[in-house]
């Protein structure tokens, strides 16, 4: 429905409320399919609620590392390392240590458990 609503029109204070309402719920639904082990469902839920929450949305920040988690189970590495990258930026950028240590420490086990790759030539 939110994404109807900005299909005809800028958008205004009820497609806001609409679009965050439906992002606290897609957050929810993914943390539980993450929890019950369904790392494609709950990655496909999860981008949906961080797209819909601002940018700057604490709520938003605090869900990426947990998307990233549910991207590496789906095997897509490399879109897990560059979000867990932008989560380390933006929580440094909030100032939230916990957040940023949180978003580190999946960076670093994703980097570790990657195939050596061969140095850059050039």
């Amino acid at each position: 429905a939110y994404r109807c609503l900005g299909d005809l029109g800028p958008p205004t204070q009820r497609s806001q409320a609409l679009g965050e309402r439906a992002a606290v719920r897609l957050a929810a639904s993914g943390r539980q399919a993450h929890a019950r082990g369904d790392s494609t469902g709950a990655s496909n839920l999860l981008e949906r609620a961080a797209t819909l929450f601002a940018p700057d949305d604490p709520r938003r920040l605090e869900l990426l590392p947990t998307l990233a988690r549910t991207l590496r189970e789906a095997a897509r590495m490399d879109d897990a390392e560059s979000l867990l990258a932008d989560a380390v930026r933006a929580a440094e950028s909030a100032d939230d240590p916990g957040l940023a240590a949180d978003a580190r420490v999946g960076l670093i086990d994703i980097r570790f458990h990657r195939p050596c790759r061969p140095p850059p030539s050039g």
